[in-house]
């Protein structure tokens, strides 16, 4: 058998699928590369009756419409508009020689959109969609059938010709050209047979002669890394050339969590990624194209054009918000960050440089590269911290929770999301290593409404204040319940209803603690710059700065550094643009005296901009853990130490140190999204987490993490273990809001009887809403039902 059928049968057994033997391993593959575009293009008509203004082209070839997730229907929106923006530009380049839009992989009804939405820059420009015999054979029986297709790519008034437009010729002749007028050429061909490709183009449309911009969206990555090498060296033969490619790429290896489930899910399909293997960066993109003769390459991430306003202009990434509520940026990031758009150019005016042949770098990027390693701080490795597996309990999945505090043995994790939804429960992890469990906590009741993206912050004396999160993007929560000797119980509500806002405690003088809010998102998916601050006595009272402003923001993290004083740090805008920004704030208040709040901007960040991430004071200082940045964090710098004194020492940030993890602990590097972090003594927990890897698969954390810290500069000391179970919290009743003392003295039959009369009523008004109270795992009474 012939070794890629070998591989092919390999990969099959892989994933669990029958061997390919019967048929031909090449016609097989080729017919599973065939597919994917089937399911891309389902993807891209949910976008386009989404997102996109009419005449819509994507309903000719999509039979039955399917809507989409928010994360896929983004996700292709950025490569279409990443696509759409260089095939523009091309267009509107002035340019005395005849153009050519060359589609290697006809997936896309990409020549009618741009003859839509661009006529004038259409002017004298061909069209070529080059693809499988196959596919362009059915391509060209929908353009055949549409009326209005045939009229785009048909002669028109513009080109300046006499008479009535042509009918398209449609050819049965054996010839690799199976439609073709003026504007538009349908070719089935292998892109693997260049020679065959290669004179088809320069008989038909003599392209040695013409400015040619070829377009590659997830294409040529399917096929042999040196077939792919050979089409991208074939293109820069001719003089003037543009080269357009958008594919996946490992930014931190194969090892990352997201990379796994990517690469794993088209293993499964049966079109394993491979020119990801052999370039996985986006300088070996830029290096494979300049030594294929290319005079100039620019490669960037998805994440990174999103984040570039002239890529992506600040009202159409609101626009994209109205359509559709969204909330999934973190898995967003991850997904746009495999993602690259690359765009090379080789030009007739260049003069081509001597370091430019025999596959050598140019010395411009060269000497560039130099200078980025020059200035790029080193990484300080601390001996003494280490990131250990706990344990692994695969029957707890959570994320986007909050942390409870309950004691220094004993951590919870409240709502969030599983793997069946939100939930309303907490998990408990407990130290390993105690003789006896810890009882002394109390979860917050299941009453309390499932939800996301929320707050629980511990004050020093004991009491817990659980404030906001959402249910849907849109749907932002106000309730607020607070914990006080070991009972819950429902206090005033937020101004305003928040999710993905920061919270932290607060002390100033003898006046009793409170919590501190700012920022986050309320109903409507409207972003907020408000300050809140919560104390027992006065509920909530909103604080205006007497100094500096802030723009409205979510998932900023915020922490107090001493009593009256913290941090805030980045946080997102409306329109999904990170903010490189930190920001000092004082806070004043008394029992007679108004509160004040100044705000101090810190120049200088040293760090990149974080969303989504977790502060904590350790023993080592205070650190920032996880979330997204500008580009996909390195394993080096998940964890940074923003200060290495204790809490009251903070300095401002004048120390920096990314804290290096131990990469030879037995277990998968943390995706560290959608975490909860909890110091306990010496000892930091990271439990929790995980992410929709786009379409390949959910990845959960299956394991917690513990940072233990050394006692002075011991280099030996004691690992703390953190153990998941399960906690069945009580129902809040009214009735049952007792003193500790009181609570301890009702016997436990007594207790047990209250229980039993607190059962939950509910109407059931969907399969979703009895699947979330079967995993609350509590008994309930169904009423209104329609028996």
């Amino acid at each position: 058998m012939h070794a890629e059928a070998q591989a092919e049968d390999m990969l099959a057994a892989v994933a669990g699928r029958k061997s390919s033997s019967k048929k031909p391993a090449k016609a097989s593959r080729d017919g599973k590369v065939m597919d994917t575009n089937n399911s891309s293009i389902v993807s891209k008509r949910s976008v386009e009756r989404l997102y996109l203004e009419k005449p819509h082209f994507f309903r000719y070839f999509v039979k039955k419409p399917v809507r989409r997730s928010p994360l896929i229907n983004r996700g292709y929106w950025l490569r279409m508009h990443a696509i759409e923006q260089t095939v523009s530009t091309f267009l509107k380049e002035s340019s005395e020689k005849r153009k050519i839009v060359l589609n290697l992989g006809c997936g896309d009804p990409l020549p009618f959109q741009c003859l839509s939405r661009y006529p004038e820059d259409c002017t004298g420009v061909t069209f070529v969609d080059v693809d499988f015999p196959e596919l362009i054979s059915k391509k060209r029986e929908i353009i055949l059938a549409q009326s209005d297709l045939q009229s785009l790519v048909g002669w028109s008034q513009s080109d300046g010709r006499d008479g009535p437009a042509p009918a398209l010729q449609s050819t049965e002749n054996g010839s690799p050209i199976l439609i073709r007028s003026n504007r538009y050429v349908g070719v089935g061909c292998d892109l693997r047979d260049i020679s065959r490709l290669s004179k088809t183009l320069e008989e038909e449309l003599q392209i040695g002669s013409c400015l040619v911009l070829c377009s590659a969206e997830v294409s040529i990555t399917y096929m042999d890394v040196d077939a792919a090498d050979a089409l991208i060296t074939w293109a820069a033969q001719y003089d003037d050339v543009r080269f357009c490619m958008l594919e996946q790429l490992l930014p931190q290896g194969q090892e990352h969590p997201f990379a796994q489930k990517m690469i794993q899910h088209f293993v499964n399909l049966g079109t394993p990624l491979r020119c990801v293997q052999k370039y996985p960066l986006l300088q070996d993109q830029e290096t494979r194209f300049l030594r294929a003769g290319y005079h100039s390459v620019k490669a960037r991430t998805l994440w990174q054009l999103w984040q570039d306003q002239s890529a992506v202009a600040p009202d159409l990434r609101l626009h994209l918000n109205k359509a559709e509520p969204f909330d999934e940026w973190e898995e967003f990031a991850l997904f746009s960050s495999h993602y690259f758009i690359l765009e090379a150019k080789k030009s007739s005016t260049h003069p081509r440089s001597p370091n430019n042949q025999g596959g050598s770098i140019p010395e411009y990027l060269a000497l560039e590269r130099q200078s980025q390693v020059r200035k790029s701080r080193p990484i300080v490795v601390d001996d003494r911290v280490v990131l250990h597996v706990s344990s692994s309990q695969a029957k707890h999945r959570r994320k986007f929770g909050a942390t409870i505090p309950f004691s220094d043995q004993t951590i919870g994790i409240h709502g969030g999301i599983g793997d069946k939804g939100r939930l309303n429960t907490t998990t408990r992890y407990q130290d390993l290593d105690l003789e006896a469990k810890d009882t002394k906590f109390s979860s917050p009741p299941i009453d309390i409404e499932a939800r996301v993206c929320h707050t629980v912050t511990a004050l020093d004396d004991g009491r817990f204040l659980l404030a906001g999160g959402r249910t849907s993007p849109d749907n932002a929560l106000s309730e607020c319940w607070l914990c006080c000797s070991g009972q819950w119980k429902p206090v005033d509500k937020l101004p305003i209803p928040l999710y993905r806002h920061g919270a932290t405690p607060v002390a100033y003088g003898t006046v009793d603690a409170g919590v501190l809010i700012f920022g986050g998102k309320t109903t409507g998916g409207i972003v907020v710059n408000q300050w809140f601050l919560w104390r027992e006595a006065t509920g909530w009272k909103e604080v205006c700065p007497s100094s500096g402003k802030l723009l409205p923001r979510f998932g900023a993290t915020v922490a107090s550094t001493s009593a009256g004083c913290g941090i805030l740090l980045g946080g997102m805008t409306e329109d999904g643009v990170l903010c490189d920004e930190r920001w000092e704030w004082t806070i004043g208040y008394g029992k007679y005296t108004d509160t004040t709040l100044q705000l101090n901007y810190l120049e200088g960040s040293p760090i990149a901009p974080r969303f989504g991430a977790c502060l904590a004071w350790t023993p080592v200082g205070l650190l920032v853990i996880g979330g997204i940045s500008t580009s996909l964090i390195t394993l080096e710098e998940e964890i940074l130490r923003l200060s290495n004194g204790a809490y009251g020492t903070f300095d401002g940030f004048t120390v920096l140190e990314p804290m290096a993890i131990s990469t030879d602990f037995d277990g998968h590097r943390p995706l560290l999204i959608g975490h909860a972090v909890c110091a306990s003594g010496d000892t930091l927990l990271i439990a929790g987490g995980g992410a929709v890897c786009f379409s390949f698969g959910s990845y959960w954390n299956m394991t917690t993490w513990t940072l233990n810290f050394p006692i002075g500069c011991e280099p030996k000391y004691p690992v703390r273990h953190f153990v998941a179970e399960g906690i069945v919290p009580p129902h809040y009743d009214p009735a049952l809001e007792l003193h500790a003392e009181d609570a301890e003295r009702v016997p436990p039959a007594a207790q047990s009887n209250n229980m039993a009369e607190a059962v939950q009523r509910v109407k059931i008004e969907s399969e979703a809403d009895f699947d979330q109270l079967m995993h609350g795992g509590r008994p309930f009474v169904m009423e209104g039902l329609d028996l």
